[in-house]
């Protein structure tokens, strides 16, 4: 007899392209683009990423309808005001009875519409904010608004990628090469958009006195005349009490020409001397920066922005003042850390670090040290232990050494694992150390026992995709929010792994419209979490951001593993599936299934056959259906019929919109009969 059952297939896993498909678990995936899976199960389709600048976000655009009568000449990206001009918008869509603006000022009256002063129509009655007839055009009218609103968003000017961002208190910086390519500056974001960071100018002393040079003391050159507003005092050696402070001062501008001279403040005299005139602070071009945030006095309202990008001296920028950080040595640092209030920086295989507490002092005097490797170091990470005592892992492309201590007195440098290493830019913490090696993606961790560690690689279930990209990566981020650790290729593509307690559970690839060069994971204002990253045209995008990749469509799809339903010699009669699914937002989402293994003499759906199911905002949180318009109504759950003879099955879900809010898919259950052995052949 047939015997009628149900199964209930869970998303997830990840992709599992090394497991035959007999033992591949259902809910784990062959293939998929732009989704990732959640911490606790279920694949999200990637939100998008848009276009920053610090302009309003395209996001964040509304959009209004307004009834009107059009007698005139008018077109979209118009901008009409009412009668009195004390109302505005800009024009995104006309249509016979009404008009769609964006950008909305003040409330239009009923009277007549004008543009620069001529009449084009009248107002019939008051505009309506957020007023489409039905869910589908309101979240196309969302998207127009946004798309007004991306227009005004450029990119950092210059030539080239970007080559930097940091991002501190609200603000983001980003670093690209200048129009010419011959060297590069600094911009920050902006309710205007990107403006021009003045990186100020430096000026070296020597001799510092009793008096102790204050920021915001005004310098004058005993014989120049020249004088300066003083915005950073470093202090890279000496003391000021006993007259041989050496150190610098950086100030944004100043007033005549130093010369070799004694410095005066107000009435204290001979301060410090100076062999010369100060000179400009400038970048040189195509470098490849990294930046922390940091505070070396234990304070968050001291943070800082410290960086370094193997063409230029590393660097400390509190958003105003840009200093230079004078190592002593002749080559130019790659990667930075800050561990238990040193600044370390890597030249080469050697790892150096600053006086404790103070990242402008790099002296052995002063505390300061320097650490040698056997190969370039590619990274620092900071290892939680078990204890009160952190360890430093210093990283290089094949070996891992591990730094015990507190400073420069008791530094203890352990090989910790020779050839295994990580590919640069992969290095990630997030509730363990996540890198890119050889081996695949492999993951370090503290172990049960104080003072070691433990790896493992995590990637072998995707391993011939993964190692096909180790010589492409140009950047990683940690989304702490959504548990996932990425890494970025350069082409365009990239891995999304979720974490959960410290070990990988699941990864997924995806591919944006952009190449992604340098990325940073940081909290705004209001303690949330801001992912940030340049694209190899100049442009900065904010990602998790949009229902689009920056106006264009999200292509996002996964199949399913074979789902054998655990009797893999045992034909089935498919007959139903359902599926269940959350969101926020209008979308619309595509379902299609392929029977024993897609063979062409079974019943197959298709492409042509996949059914959309549209969702739009409201009273609704989870959903099980498979076609039908969700628009905060009470609506029946729906399902999908099916038909087709096989052993096993697979599940294709799909999208392609630019205007749907993220979905996720919590899993699938199927209902089938089971039928008799299948006959050899």
């Amino acid at each position: 007899m047939s015997k009628r059952s149900s199964s209930f297939a869970q998303f997830a896993g990840g992709l599992v392209t090394e497991i035959p498909a007999i033992m591949a678990r259902p809910g784990t995936l062959r293939s998929s683009q732009n989704v990732y899976q959640g911490v606790t199960g279920g694949y999200h389709t990637v939100s998008g990423c848009e276009r920053f600048d610090g302009r309003p976000k395209p996001s964040a655009a509304l959009y209004s309808v307004l009834p009107s009568n059009i007698t005139g000449a008018l077109s979209v990206g118009d901008t009409v005001t009412d009668n009195t001009a004390a109302a505005s918008g800009v024009v995104i869509a006309v249509l016979p009875t009404y008009l769609v603006l964006t950008k909305n000022v003040g409330t239009f009256a009923v009277g007549t519409i004008r543009i620069g002063g001529v009449p084009v129509g009248t107002c019939s009655s008051a505009q309506v904010i957020g007023g489409a007839s039905t869910a589908l055009l309101g979240a196309q009218y969302t998207n127009l608004a946004a798309d007004n609103y991306r227009a005004d968003i450029t990119a950092v000017p210059g030539s080239g990628g970007i080559i930097g961002i940091a991002y501190l208190a609200g603000i983001a910086y980003a670093f690209r090469n200048n129009a010419g390519g011959t060297a590069a500056a600094m911009f920050k974001s902006s309710t205007s958009g990107w403006t021009s960071v003045n990186l100020g100018r430096e000026l070296n002393f020597t001799s510092g006195g009793a008096y102790q040079i204050q920021d915001g003391d005004t310098i004058v050159g005993a014989i120049s005349g020249a004088t300066a507003v003083v915005g950073r005092v470093a202090l890279q050696s000496g003391s000021w009490s006993g007259g041989t402070a050496v150190g610098k001062m950086v100030f944004q501008s100043q007033t005549g020409v130093f010369e070799a001279e004694n410095l005066d403040v107000g009435a204290s005299l001979n301060v410090c001397s100076i062999a010369g005139n100060s000179s400009a602070i400038t970048l040189a071009a195509n470098g490849n920066m990294e930046t922390i945030n940091a505070s070396f006095t234990g304070s968050s309202a001291s943070l800082k922005i410290y960086g370094c990008d193997g063409v230029n001296r590393a660097f400390e920028f509190d958003g105003t003042n840009y200093v230079p950080l004078d190592t002593g040595m002749t080559i130019f640092p790659t990667h930075i850390i800050e561990h238990k209030y040193h600044l370390f920086l890597s030249f080469a295989s050697s790892a150096q670090h600053s006086a404790i507490g103070d990242p402008y002092q790099w002296t052995l005097l002063t505390g300061a040290d320097e650490l040698a490797l056997s190969d370039s170091i590619t990274g620092f990470v900071t290892q939680p232990s078990s204890e009160t005592s952190a360890t430093l892992a210093i990283l290089t492309r094949n070996s891992i050494g591990m730094l015990y201590g507190t400073s420069s007195a008791d530094w203890n440098l352990q090989l910790y694992k020779r050839d295994a290493g990580a590919i640069e830019w992969s290095v990630q913490f997030i509730g363990s150390t996540f890198m890119l090696d050889d081996r695949g993606i492999v993951r370090l961790s503290t172990s049960q026992l104080y003072g070691n560690f433990a790896d493992a690689a995590d990637s072998q279930e995707f391993s011939s995709w993964l190692l096909t990209k180790k010589t492409q990566v140009t950047s990683s981020f940690v989304s702490v929010d959504r548990n996932l650790y990425g890494i970025f290729f350069n082409d365009n593509s990239g891995i999304f792994c979720t974490i959960d307690n410290g070990k990988m559970v699941a990864a997924c690839p995806v591919l944006l419209d952009h190449r992604v060069l340098r990325t940073i994971s940081r909290e705004d204002n209001s303690g949330n979490e801001v992912i940030l990253f340049g694209d190899n045209d100049g442009m900065v995008h904010q990602l998790f951001s949009g229902t689009s990749f920056d106006g264009n469509k999200i292509n996002w799809f996964f199949d399913t593993s074979y789902d054998f339903l655990k009797a893999p010699l045992i034909d089935k009669r498919y007959e139903r599936a359902t599926i269940e699914v959350a969101g926020a937002g209008y979308n619309t989402f595509y379902f299609s299934y392929t029977i024993g293994y897609g063979d062409t003499s079974i019943a197959q759906s298709s492409a042509m056959d996949a059914r959309n199911i549209e969702l739009s905002p409201g009273t609704w949180d989870v959903g099980v259906w498979d076609v039908g318009v969700w628009d905060g109504k009470s609506l029946s759950p729906s399902y999908y019929r099916m038909m087709g003879i096989g052993e096993n099955i697979t599940f294709r879900l799909s999208g392609n919109i630019d205007y749907g809010g993220p979905l996720k898919f919590s899993g699938i259950l199927l209902q089938y009969v089971l039928l008799r052995e299948k006959r050899s052949t």
